[in-house]
């Protein structure tokens, strides 16, 4: 359900003029992250270029407001924004039953908070919208999840978040790179889970494991100053080109949090994983990733110098982590179709035909979910024996 809950593009057909050639889009960023945003826009981009009219709405702020003009909305509006940072925390430092509980509590109000925000009179609920979906696009891809079964219009477009270009390296930071005598790992942990929240004891560790590697240089972008003494080695950075440091020749490895889109992206330019899930998808995507032997998955809970040290040591030296990786990101990109130019041709697939759920779409949408799970069956067979 990870694809469905954090990265289902929620797309809402407004209007069709002049039909497939020139559509409304209202592409709606509810709660997620601003990664979330990121992999949504080639998605817009090349929606906005085949001719279509694109309203995006989001609780993130547009880093780029000169291309992506944004509307300022109702201040309650961003409270979405705040309704997945706090379920984020609370998935890191709550018990299962109050992180459900909290969590249920917190998404009853999204009906009401984007309702509110959109300044409208009556809105139909989130599951109603899901229920009506013709069309369902996953930030995902068979060689990166567990072999599963879809409907017809559930379609995986894994790897539109990587450009067909990557950007030249700062001068400094190929400089830094440079000077090194083995290379390069460079390290992230999304755009919600700074380092600067972890438990203390943590960080300390996680700091202790790179000093153990002086000639490996560390490129780390964090939002905020780690509050440590780091050795020269490490190279701290607000910001930082991802996918241009993976495409780098130097780079060893990428030590990340496993979100949907970092992971994605190491696929493609097939650099080996230390995988440290902190939350929501990610802890599958490092399971995926362990299990096709394309890296290491560590346990952010009371991680250890001696774990991190041993799984930079196995990333460096052992050969099955750069061939499994290498042989992942074969099966990724090997596809008859690119994953944007899928995304597109089946939403205008949609645009073409009106109605199309009774060909694609599932009838268990239409079912109760005791239905759906044949509960009514199992209670007749129990009877009768």
């Amino acid at each position: 359900m990870k694809a469905l809950i954090f990265t289902l593009l929620c797309v809402t057909f407004l209007s069709v003029i002049q039909r497939a050639y020139s559509a409304n889009f209202l592409i709606y960023n509810a709660v997620g992250t601003h990664s979330t945003r990121i992999s949504m826009t080639p998605y817009m981009e090349a929606l906005a270029n085949k001719g279509h009219n694109i309203t995006f709405l989001s609780a993130f702020e547009n880093n780029d407001p000169v291309k992506h003009p944004q509307k300022e909305c109702s201040k309650m509006w961003y409270e979405l924004k705040n309704l997945g940072l706090a379920a984020c925390t609370m998935l890191y430092s709550r018990s299962a039953y109050f992180v459900t509980d909290e969590i249920f509590q917190a998404f009853t109000r999204w009906t009401a908070i984007t309702k509110t925000g959109l300044e409208l009179d009556e809105f139909a609920s989130f599951s109603e919208i899901e229920k009506n979906a013709s069309l369902i696009l996953l930030t995902t891809h068979f060689s990166m999840d567990y072999p599963r079964s879809f409907p017809p219009n559930v379609i995986p477009i894994g790897g539109t978040v990587v450009s067909k270009k990557t950007k030249p390296l700062p001068k400094d930071m190929e400089k830094f790179i440079n000077e090194g005598k083995e290379g390069f790992i460079f390290i992230s942990f999304g755009s919600v889970a700074e380092f600067v929240n972890f438990d203390e004891e943590v960080q300390r560790e996680f700091i202790l494991a790179l000093k153990s590697f002086p000639k490996l240089r560390f490129i780390w972008k964090s939002t905020f100053d780690i509050n440590a003494t780091l050795p020269s080695n490490v190279l701290v950075t607000k910001w930082a080109p991802q996918q241009t440091l993976l495409a780098h020749p130097k780079i060893k490895a990428f030590v990340t949090h496993s979100g949907m889109g970092s992971t994605t992206e190491a696929i493609h330019f097939a650099v080996p994983l230390i995988c440290v899930p902190i939350l929501a998808e990610q802890d599958m995507n490092a399971e995926v990733i362990a299990l096709r032997g394309a890296g290491i998955k560590l346990e952010i809970i009371g991680l250890r110098q001696h774990e991190m040290e041993h799984a930079l040591t196995e990333i460096l030296h052992n050969e099955k982590y750069r061939n499994g990786m290498k042989k992942l990101s074969e099966i990724f990109k090997d596809r008859q179709i690119p994953p944007l130019e899928t995304a597109v041709w089946w939403t205008e697939y949609i645009l073409r035909h009106e109605d199309t759920n009774s060909f694609l779409r599932s009838p268990s949408v239409e079912q109760t979910w005791w239905a759906k799970r044949n509960v009514d069956v199992w209670v007749v067979l129990h009877l009768a024996y």
